[in-house]
């Protein structure tokens, strides 16, 4: 019985992190207003989508090693929650498990 109950906590504890939230992008979009951005505002949201979206993909990927995508990112936890949420700079750019970004080399912010 044992054997069976720490299966199962080995499941949960190796469950990927959740993906995020559906938001309707339209709601984005207009909350920005990109119609008020200069040029280089733009490039530098375009910059961090982009970077958000390779970040997802490298961590989704288990056997990818990315040493320089992960060198300025850090991660800040909430309570016993095993996800945690992964910041480049002032941005948050995804989340994984602590122990993905710990086996990647992410560590702690601050």
């Amino acid at each position: 019985m044992k054997d069976a109950e720490s299966a199962a906590g080995t499941e949960k504890a190796d469950k990927p992190a959740p993906g995020p939230r559906r938001r309707k992008i339209e709601s984005v979009i207009k909350t920005l207003d990109v119609s008020t951005l200069h040029e280089d505002q733009l490039s530098e949201v375009l910059l961090h989508v982009a970077s958000s979206l390779n970040l997802r993909k490298a961590l989704e990927n288990a056997t990818l090693s990315f040493p320089q995508a992960t060198s300025n990112l850090c991660y800040t936890k909430s309570g016993s929650s095993p996800i945690v949420s992964l910041y480049s700079g002032p941005y948050k750019v995804g989340e994984t498990t602590e122990a993905n970004a710990l086996a990647r080399g992410i560590r702690p912010c601050g």
